[in-house]
């Protein structure tokens, strides 16, 4: 289900849905059983061992088996002349990371064990070997070397002279095992692999897997790699796992009327041990069994902190309930979670685990959808000016309480903004900063200069920012006019789009110097001054989302009644919008040579005119008639001369 949810997520990133794909790790193979007879192992009992291959159409080019250092099996199969060694190799690789072993750049390595098994296809004896690069946690801890047709296999089998045997030959180049470079794992016919031969691979999987259900040999077995979760930690804090240990009763969970479980008030030591510190608080240990009444002892372990933050966001839905974690009726109402931020290191971890509560809530009938986010942005980090990326443990990060107590909240919060899109990272900068601060300053004095002017009461309100008509404005203040719709438009896009609030940031400083080109609001002249009224309490709205108490303010300031956050949100006037004019870059054999002031809808034809008339690209051309002339419409005119 984890996995068929993926293709659902169409708004998550698909580099997260990739990871959680390949984490999940879906394969679809066959388990093949490899017999070890007596004779051939150091207990002197036979033995099965069972391999997952997703290839086992080449199972007659098994040429050995290998098993993963912890697999149970491994202490029984040595020889006494190979105990020693072997175990000396265990050892060393139980040192070793998941991940260092399964690198596939590193050189493979291996001790053979002393015994053999049977390959069930062939009744051949194949070497038995183990090698770190095999997991004990995936599949059955043991793979069959098919060294002709797996790299990896290749690799391991040419560093110690293991025979190679070809079962899938390619359609134009036949493989000779003595030549070959590398494995083949591609489309081609199975050879040597009666009673296939002739069969086209891998398409005849399934027809290989019935063949050995049918021969009590293997079966056909779909193979996770995501494994069981381990929620237990061995400290203080975190939430007590509510079960009680009784030497009569077992583990008995704490009856509902005694939660939740709370942590001891005083710990005399928290330092780690490898145990719990919780196990030496006697009185928070020892109990009594909720269910015979004989003492008992509380599981002194925590729960991880990701079985909170794995269904936090179901309970904001109903915060106050103190019945059930929430109602189903709110969760109805307001799920799913409409925007999820969070970043792109929890791939795998809380961005997996989230859903997966989800799911099991779902099924259970606590929710009505069984995915908790439509939409997921991975956030950007804050890199300091060396290009470090700020965190505790570097001791690079800037304090924000030093920020917002020089500050105050909103200006920082609007440089965080404006300095990269939400998903980039950003470049720390204290001159950022500073200019953020200007242009917070030079708005407030311009929205306070505008409601100072006695014009503005009448011209301060919706109706009549809705009567504006920028065809009666002069053409700066058209301009600014059109530019506070430019802000509106841009705060609404990076809400609900792209969340890339520096363009938005960008609209509000080019409103603020456009009012500044026209003048003083005093200045304004009674035609165009309803328009720059209209516009302070269009941008008062605008603005607060991004910097919320100067939008509080600046909303009671011009008028608005109650909050800005209820007074609803503005639309964006289309014909406020319309450009008079845009400017047009003018090249000369691809050189700028000049500009045009055209009509947005200007034709191809009227471009082309007006570029030709222009007196610069005139004495260039020096009346020779053009080669060509390109025109991109409301972009670009190109003259070839």
């Amino acid at each position: 289900k984890l996995l068929a949810g993926l293709d659902t997520l169409d708004q998550w990133p698909e580099s997260t849905v990739k990871m959680q794909r390949s984490w999940i790790g879906r394969s679809e193979g066959a388990e093949i059983t490899f017999q070890v007879p007596a004779w051939a192992t150091a207990s002197g009992h036979g033995e099965g061992i069972t391999v997952f291959t997703t290839r086992p159409d080449t199972l007659w080019g098994a040429t050995f088996l290998t098993l993963a250092p912890e697999h149970p099996m491994l202490p029984g199969l040595l020889t006494n002349d190979r105990r020693g060694e072997v175990e000396d190799y265990v050892a060393r690789a139980r040192k070793k990371t998941d991940i260092e072993r399964s690198d596939l750049t590193r050189q493979k390595d291996g001790v053979f064990t002393g015994a053999y098994a049977i390959n069930p296809a062939t009744h051949e004896p194949v070497p038995v070997w183990v090698a770190d690069y095999v997991l004990g946690g995936y599949g059955t801890g043991a793979i069959m070397g098919v060294p002709a047709h797996d790299q990896r296999d290749f690799e391991f089998a040419r560093a110690y002279g293991i025979p190679l045997k070809v079962v899938v030959q390619p359609v134009d180049a036949p493989l000779d095992p003595a030549t070959m470079s590398e494995a083949f794992w591609g489309v081609g016919t199975m050879v040597d692999s009666r009673p296939f031969d002739g069969t086209q691979a891998p398409e005849g999987i399934p027809q290989v897997i019935a063949w050995l259900e049918k021969q009590g040999i293997g079966r056909g077995k779909v193979q996770y790699r995501l494994r069981d979760w381990l929620i237990s930690r061995q400290r203080y804090w975190g939430c007590p796992i509510p079960m009680v240990h009784c030497p009569q009763c077992g583990i008995v969970p704490v009856p509902e009327e005694q939660l939740p479980v709370m942590l001891p008030a005083h710990v005399e030591s928290f330092i780690p041990t490898g145990r719990s510190p919780l196990e030496d608080v006697k009185e928070f240990i020892e109990t009594t069994c909720p269910q015979c009444g004989g003492p008992a002892r509380r599981d002194p372990d925590t729960m991880d902190t990701f079985v909170d933050s794995s269904w936090y966001h179901l309970r904001y839905v109903d915060p106050q309930n103190d019945r059930e974690p929430f109602s189903r009726e709110r969760a109805r109402e307001w799920l799913p979670v409409d925007l999820y931020i969070g970043g792109d290191e929890h791939a795998t971890g809380h961005l997996l685990y989230f859903r997966f509560f989800t799911k099991v809530l779902y099924d259970a009938g606590w929710l009505p959808v069984d995915e908790p986010a439509r939409r997921l942005v991975h956030q950007g980090m804050v890199a300091d000016a060396q290009g470090d990326i700020m965190s505790k443990s570097k001791g690079n990060v800037v304090s924000p309480g030093d920020l917002f107590a020089r500050d105050g909240v909103d200006v920082p919060r609007l440089a965080m903004f404006f300095f990269a899109p939400s998903d980039a990272e950003i470049l720390w900068s204290e001159s950022g900063i500073e200019g953020v601060r200007r242009f917070v300053h030079r708005l407030w004095e311009t929205v306070m200069a505008t409601i100072a002017d006695p014009r503005f009461a009448p011209v301060g309100s919706a109706a009549a920012a809705a009567a504006i008509d920028p065809a009666t404005l002069s053409s700066d203040a058209r301009e600014a006019w059109r530019l506070a719709h430019r802000a509106l438009e841009r705060t609404t896009q990076s809400i609900e789009r792209d969340l890339a609030f520096n363009t938005a940031i960008a609209a509000f400083m080019e409103w603020v110097n456009a009012v500044r080109r026209v003048g003083e609001p005093g200045e304004w002249s009674d035609t165009d001054f309803p328009s720059l009224g209209a516009a302070a309490r269009l941008l008062a709205q605008t603005i607060a989302p991004l910097a919320p108490h100067l939008g509080e303010e600046l909303w009671q300031r011009v008028g608005g009644g109650g909050s800005v956050f209820r007074a609803g949100w503005p639309e964006v006037d289309p014909a406020a919008l319309r450009k008079e004019t845009v400017e047009v870059p003018v090249q000369v054999n691809g050189k700028l040579r000049s500009r045009l002031h055209l009509a947005p809808d200007a034709s191809k034809e009227e471009m082309e005119q007006a570029a030709l008339a222009d007196e610069k690209v005139r004495e260039l051309l020096g009346g020779r008639a053009p080669k060509r002339v390109v025109v991109v419409p409301g972009r670009l005119v190109n003259v070839v001369g």
